[in-house]
């Protein structure tokens, strides 16, 4: 070979290994399989890395269906941990063979513990092969390529039937030739939670009374994938819903009705409403035992504690007992005590109320089941689902037709609303759902935030009286962000609108403002958010907590108020600097309600521990030292 031949090889082979770690992921949305059917040889996949520090997986395994190293070891088809093991639900080494070679599963021996149960892990040692089982049913090759104290690189490839071609279990060609009359199977309906597997088995009936099991060799389709997959009759929860498994063989089809549900963690025992709020640079925490604890900045007496010093770890709020829910301005504070009285504290209008260091009752309003708290304006919801709001009314916040008075100094109900089940307040807007799903919002609609539609010199720019936002119906709650809104339907589905300067819309961006509701990606932009129990709307960015716990963040990042463990965004595709414009998911599990303050994030998990993360400059984060900033969360104290 000549110099400059070998200079140009050398030089492309190293540009080669520098783009493979960009390769990694377009290699996982590319999972070749070896078919009995296709006849095709596939090719290994390119080299993945499992990393761990300390006793803490980094990543902890590999998760086929969505095809990328998951840290979420309960959805992983294998893991590889720092102790040298390899674990799955069924494992034995190989002999030496290439891995683009189909084997005879029928003829490995898996290996057994002394009760005869087979073993789930094993050593792993360098340039060893070992074949798995994964959720499917189906088998994978794994060949540990490199290994070490700190990580490991695999390669694996992915064999979907067992060979040989022929299948045992059908009619040998020799004999009388026969025809399928019958197809049954072991259930006609199978309900399941998400991530779950369960398997069925088919059973072919023959013209010569004979029967066969054939579940290997009939055809398998889900009718809606997103819900639940299926291969080789082994069926596999992905999401909330109802679908329609079917199987054909040999002509004929049968059908299976598939039901998923999500699991719900529970909210905590004896706490009814909202257990944690977050102000401008304050937080509020509802103890299982009804009284109220606060912490953060406190110049305006919005901690309740009896001064306006700032403080850095938990107070509890003087003289509340048998509270049931909490709400949070910019600087005041709110709850409501079981027998439907509303107290409140700070200073939401200075030349109205003045500094109010401890809590007060707001004497006009009884038979109160739920409350919320805009910027500088509060809403209470009467058990008669007549809505009644005070304080700020420069923009129609009030929903009393007019915005004269510019200050409502007691309650007022708002014109022509009732039969309203939920309320909301963002910075200037209120936000209200009927009994009927409806959604209903008025106030300051300079940034879209009212949803109406409309644009330029058409836009309503204060709405004085309740509008019904009419492309959303079926509508179980609602949130305000500073300038925009957010509601949840009935089918866990996420929807927003409004100002979405820092993607806190986390939809496709188009431009800074959306008029009408928008869905709500889904996490690294792939389909949309669903199970979602609640959302929240902070200053710039925003939340969402799942059926099952899991919490997603998204919107502007500064001070680490994502709880991702980063001020700059992990989606540079998706996003502006430092904003993420698809959700995050959070590390937290079995979050029960979560807030979005200004600058910080403050959650509740189901154990009753409070954790808080972003900005800690007025000690808003509670964690008894002026840290500047938490980019994940930190515990405070237990709420039970």
């Amino acid at each position: 070979m000549k110099k400059k031949s070998l200079l140009v090889f050398i030089i492309c082979m190293f540009a080669f290994q520098m783009l493979l770690p960009t390769l990694k992921v377009q290699a996982a949305k590319a999972l070749a399989y070896w078919s009995e059917e296709t006849e095709e040889v596939y090719e290994p996949l390119l080299p993945y890395t499992l990393e761990w520090s300390g006793d803490v997986l980094k990543n902890g395994g590999f998760d086929l269906d969505s095809g990328r190293i998951t840290t979420d070891k309960t959805i992983a088809d294998f893991v590889i941990n720092q102790y040298g093991d390899i674990g799955a639900r069924k494992i034995a080494e190989l002999p030496k063979q290439s891995l683009d070679e189909p084997i005879n599963i029928a003829n490995v021996s898996f290996p057994t513990d002394g009760l005869g149960y087979p073993l789930t892990s094993l050593k792993v040692k360098l340039d060893s092969t070992y074949l798995i089982q994964l959720d499917s049913g189906d088998f994978a090759k794994v060949h540990i390529d490199q290994v070490s104290s700190s990580k490991v690189n695999f390669t694996f490839v992915v064999q979907t039937d067992t060979l040989p071609d022929e299948d045992p279990t059908l009619p040998d060609e020799d004999e009388e030739e026969v025809d399928v009359i019958d197809l049954t199977s072991s259930q006609s309906s199978v309900s399941m939670d998400v991530g779950q597997s369960k398997s069925v088995s088919l059973t072919a009936k023959y013209s010569n009374n004979s029967k066969k099991t054939v579940t290997n060799a009939a055809k398998w389709k889900s009718e809606k994938p997103s819900i639940a997959s299926v291969t080789k009759g082994t069926i596999k929860g992905v999401s909330a819903g109802q679908t329609i498994i079917s199987a054909e063989y040999e002509g004929i089809t049968i059908k299976i009705k598939v039901s998923v549900k999500s699991k719900t963690v529970k909210p905590i025992k004896g706490i009814a409403g909202t257990a944690v709020a977050a102000g401008d640079s304050h937080t509020l925490v509802l103890k299982k035992n009804g009284t109220v604890w606060s912490f953060g900045k406190n110049q305006t007496g919005q901690l309740g504690n009896g001064n306006t010093k700032n403080q850095y770890t938990p107070v509890q709020v003087k003289g509340l007992k048998n509270v049931k829910d909490i709400a949070a301005g910019y600087n005041f504070s709110l709850a409501l005590k079981k027998d439907g009285t509303v107290w409140m504290w700070g200073n939401p209008l200075a030349s109205v109320y003045g500094p109010r260091s401890t809590p007060y009752q707001i004497k006009s309003l009884k038979n109160v089941v739920d409350i919320a708290a805009g910027e500088e304006h509060m809403i209470a919801l009467k058990k008669d689902g007549t809505v009644w709001v005070w304080g700020n009314n420069s923009y129609g916040q009030g929903g009393i037709g007019k915005t004269s008075p510019a200050t409502i100094t007691n309650p007022v109900k708002v014109t022509k609303l009732s039969k309203v089940t939920e309320i909301a307040g963002g910075r200037y807007h209120t936000l209200a759902v009927k009994s009927d799903g409806t959604i209903w919002t008025w106030g300051n609609n300079e940034r879209n935030q009212i949803g109406d539609g409309k644009t330029g010199s058409s836009l309503m720019k204060n709405v004085l009286v309740p509008y019904q936002v009419k492309l959303l119906t079926k509508v179980k709650s609602v949130s305000g962000g500073t300038y925009y809104s957010l509601a949840v339907k009935s089918d866990g589905t996420v929807w927003s609108w409004g100002f979405n300067d820092a993607s806190q819309l986390g939809i496709v961006k188009t431009s800074a403002y959306q008029n009408k509701p928008a869905k709500v990606l889904g996490e690294d932009g792939e389909g949309y958010l669903n199970q979602i129990k609640q959302a929240d709307g902070g200053y710039r960015h925003t939340l969402a907590v799942a059926n099952d716990g899991s919490l997603y963040t998204w919107g502007e990042n500064t001070y680490g108020k994502l709880g991702i463990g980063t001020e700059t965004s992990i989606y540079d595709v998706w996003s502006d600097g430092a904003n993420s414009a698809v959700p995050a998911k959070v590390s937290l599990t079995k979050v029960i309600q979560a807030e979005a303050g200004s600058e910080h994030t403050v959650a509740i998990t189901a154990d009753g521990t409070i954790w808080t993360w972003g900005f800690n400059d007025y000690g808003q984060l509670g964690v008894g030292k002026k840290y500047s900033k938490k980019k994940v969360p930190a515990k405070v104290l237990r709420a039970n």
